[in-house]
């Protein structure tokens, strides 16, 4: 069984509330900040870090719906 990563969540946000811990660990974090930068320049995350426009499905990622 190949093993996990510890850093999916951040990886492949699947809600806001993962974002959020993402952007406060990203001010203190390098490996965290890199993962929020990747995810701004490919559009799954807003360039200012507040908003997520996508979500990983367990697939792919897919729009995501602010209610």
């Amino acid at each position: 069984m190949a093993p996990t990563d510890p850093l999916e969540w951040a990886r492949h946000p699947r809600s806001e509330a993962a974002l959020h811990v993402l952007v406060r660990g990203a001010k203190s974090s390098r490996r965290l900040r890199a993962i929020l930068e990747e995810l701004q320049e490919i559009g799954v995350v807003s360039p200012d870090g507040g908003r997520l426009l996508a979500h990983w499905d367990g697939v792919r990622w897919a729009p995501y719906r602010h209610d």
